[in-house]
C-alpha cells in the first residue's frame, strides 16, 4: 500500500478549474467587445470619409458653374444626398480718411454657404468667402437671391 502525502497531490481541484474558466471567459468577452467597438469605429470613419468625398465632389461641380446663369441649380438631390447653395453679401466697414477723400472700393465680399445632407441625416456645411468686382451681380439677381 502506497500512501500519498498531501504535498504530492497532482492535478487541479474543481474550484481551481472553474476560477480559471471564469477568468478566461471574462478576458475573451472583453477582447471581443473591444474588437467589436473598433470595427464599428472603423466602419463609421469609412462612412464619414465617403460622405466627405461625395460632398466635396458635389461642391466642386456646383462651384464650377456661374451662379449668375439663369439655369443655375441652387439646390439638388443625388443618390439620397441633398444640397443647397446660398450666397450672402458681407458688410465691409467703410471709413473716411482725414482728408475727406472718397474711399474707392474695388471689390465686394460675399459668403457662399453650401449645405449638404447625407442619407443618414448628417449635415455638412462649407463656407467660402469670395471677392467680386462691384456690380458683379445685377440688381435683379440680388433682389431674387439675397
Amino acid at each position: 500500500m502506497v500512501f500519498m502525502s498531501s504535498e504530492c497531490r497532482q492535478g487541479f481541484t474543481l474550484i481551481e478549474v472553474l476560477v480559471a474558466l471564469v477568468i478566461t471567459g471574462t478576458v475573451v468577452t472583453v477582447f471581443f467587445q473591444v474588437l467589436s467597438a473598433a470595427m464599428r469605429l472603423e466602419y463609421s470613419a469609412a462612412e464619414r470619409v465617403a460622405e466627405t468625398i461625395y460632398m466635396r465632389q458635389a461642391y466642386n461641380l456646383v462651384m464650377a458653374q456661374d451662379v449668375r446663369d439663369d439655369d443655375f441649380q441652387w439646390e439638388g438631390q443625388e443618390d439620397d444626398y441633398q444640397w443647397v447653395l446660398t450666397i450672402e453679401p458681407v458688410e465691409t466697414l467703410k471709413t473716411q480718411s482725414e482728408s475727406d477723400e472718397t474711399l474707392q472700393i474695388d471689390s465686394e465680399l460675399y459668403r457662399y454657404v453650401f449645405k449638404y445632407q447625407s442619407k443618414n441625416g448628417r449635415q455638412w456645411v462649407i463656407e467660402r468667402y469670395l471677392q467680386h468686382e462691384p456690380d458683379y451681380f445685377s440688381e435683379d439677381f440680388q433682389r431674387i437671391h439675397f
